[in-house]
Order: structure tokens, then sequence, then C-alpha cells
């Protein structure tokens, strides 16, 4: 927490970003939170080799040391949103990544949740600092631009996706420890139960939100209610086995779902979005290739798409002004500088 703290005073504000820096001070935030994470993802697979190198390991079955080593791969998967949202220059990872530090911050102060480089899958404590780095105003002018309304889509996507994905290892390490001790077999077999329902929602609503966005909206809110109920009752039966909470049931019962419902409910864009649709199916260009489409997409040649679409639909980031008409003289100034087309400063604006 204090690391994470040093960090965010450290980290510019907007108010203290201005047109001429702000792009460079965004790459170097975005060096240092790759760095940091980086730094995480050592310490993961250090640990792991330091456990599996150790006595306890040798003394213990192999099914626990499989089940441990599945538990570091879960910590990677976690680390991997961080560092690949980063490097990829992606704004929906960034957010699954701010919501991963918060919850990895809480399960590491306040659950008894315990890492040392002698306890295999630890590491994740430098990640909130490596979230923070993340979070700085500064590394948005560094990602890539898309329409608004889609990135939120996109990122709810992304946050089922993590659900699944985390689950599937933290199943396999039930199953063997199952295999391993005949003690607790029924919290364990409830423990499994819980972990196939929730990959199987994540999926499917993920897959009702590549479909159509209306119905997989509904759908996917409703998992995100799916999901906090089976995580409650993985925490519960967490606690009656051991006294500390991992970051994994924290994230699937109240990380997850929360981000999901914040994604496609509170943007002003996709609300806006939703309202221009039409009655019945799913607009052009959506589902399957089309998540990186602008919105237009396959509309016929000449016709507008509604006001409201037009609003909602610009780059993060970008320029907003009119563009200029064939045959008019283009602008001579960019007076917004940095934001929209990672130009410092004034001159002529490259953004069309």
């Amino acid at each position: 927490m204090g690391l994470a703290g040093a960090v965010l005073a450290l980290s510019p504000r907007w108010a203290e970003t201005s047109a001429w820096s702000g792009r460079r001070l965004g790459e170097r935030w975005r060096v240092v939170g790759v760095a940091v994470s980086g730094l995480a993802a050592v310490l993961l697979v250090a640990s792991s080799v330091v456990f599996l190198a150790g006595d306890v390991a040798g003394a213990a079955g192999g099914p626990l040391v499989a089940a441990l080593v599945l538990a570091s791969a879960s910590g990677l998967v976690l680390v991997a949103v961080v560092l690949v949202g980063l490097l990829r220059r992606d704004h929906t990872l960034r957010r699954v990544a701010v919501m991963v530090g918060v919850v990895v911050l809480l399960a590491s102060s306040f659950t008894g949740h315990q890492e040392s480089l002698w306890i295999p899958a630890s590491g994740l404590v430098f990640l909130p600092a490596a979230v923070v780095a993340a979070s700085v105003p500064a590394v948005l002018l560094t990602l890539r631009p898309g329409p608004p309304h889609l990135l939120w889509f996109v990122t709810a996507r992304r946050a089922l996706e993590l659900a699944a994905v985390v689950t599937a290892p933290a199943f396999v390490g039930v199953v063997l420890m199952m295999a391993e001790s005949a003690t607790d077999r029924g919290a364990k077999v409830a423990m499994l139960v819980c972990q196939v329902l929730v990959v199987v929602a994540a999926i499917t609503a993920r897959s009702m939100l590549l479909r159509e966005p209306r119905q997989g909206r509904v759908a996917a809110v409703a998992v995100a209610g799916v999901l906090l109920l089976l995580g409650v009752i993985q925490l519960a039966v967490e606690v009656s086995l051991s006294d500390a909470v991992s970051p994994y049931v924290l994230l699937i019962a109240f990380g997850v779902p929360g981000l999901v419902v914040l994604s496609l409910t509170a943007p002003a864009p996709v609300r806006a979005y939703l309202r221009s649709l039409p009655v019945a199916g799913p607009p052009p260009g959506w589902g399957g290739g089309g998540w990186g489409a602008p919105v237009d997409a396959g509309r016929p040649a000449g016709s507008q798409p509604p006001a409201s679409t037009q609003a909602t639909s610009a780059p993060v980031g970008s320029d907003s002004s009119p563009r200029p008409t064939p045959g008019a003289p283009a602008a001579t100034t960019n007076p917004a500088g940095v934001a929209g087309t990672g130009e410092e400063g004034t001159g002529p604006s490259r953004s069309g």
C-alpha cells in the first residue's frame, strides 16, 4: 500500500500535464507500469521456483505441488492484464487492470493474504503500484483511440473473459487437492460446482455480447449478479477452509461483477448508443470482427448515422472539431495540441 501511495504521489495530475509534454510524460509512466508489472511476474515465477527447490515441496505430495503451480499461473494471468494492456496500448485492458489492482490491494491489506519469496505464487503485492502507474492521466494520451461506447462494451467482455480464465486453473487446483486429501470434501465439491458455473456463465454472457449489444447487455448484467452470488459462496467456503482469502475469489465476487455493471450501465456513450439502435437485430458491423469496426460500418454510401451515434462514436481523445469539406482550405493550427493526434504543441493538424 505504501509503494502504491508513493507512486500515486509522484504521478502528475491532468492540471500538471501540458500540451507540450503530455504524451512524452505518458510514455514515461507507461514504461514505469510495464517495469513494475514485469517485476511482479518475475517474483511470481521466482517464488514458485524457490518453493519447488526447497524441502517443503519434496515432503508435500505431487497434487499439492501442482495446485500451487496452478495458483502461480492464475497470478501470472492477473499480471498479464496490466503488462499486455500497457504494451498493446489498450484502453479496455487498462480499465480491467485498475479493477485487478484494487482487488489485489484489498486482499493484501485486509484479508490475511500473505506473500514472501518463500511462499509460492507471491508477487502480486507489487501489482497495485503498477496499476497506479497505468492510471496516470497522461498515459491516456499514449493509448489507441476508439469509439467510447465500443470501448466500454469491450471492457465488459474482457472482464468476463478474465473471470473464466482465472477460474479454470483454480478448478484444476481444487480437483488435485481433493485427490491429495479426503478432508473437507463437501466444501471442496461446493467450490468446484461454483467454479464450473462461473466459467459457464462468463462464457455465455461474453458470447451474447458478441452477437447483439442490447440483449447481450441485459444478459451480461444478469450474469454479473450470478457471479456475485457464486463469488460470495466461494468466499464463505474458502473462509471455512482457511483463515486467508485469495484475491481470485474477491475478483469473482466483487471485481468482475462491479466492472461489468459499471461498463454497461453508467457511461453516457453506452446509453446514447443503445437508444440509437434499431428495434430488432444487431447493428451493422457488430459481432465477430466488428468489435473494432466503426459504428457506421456497412451503412449505405451517402447516408448519415443518427446524431446520437455521431456524438458518441468519436475516438477517445480525438479532435472532435468539424472536418473540412473537400476543396476547402485546411485548418492551420490545432489548438488541442496532443489530445487526439499525438502531436506535441501547436502546428498543422494531422487528425484528418
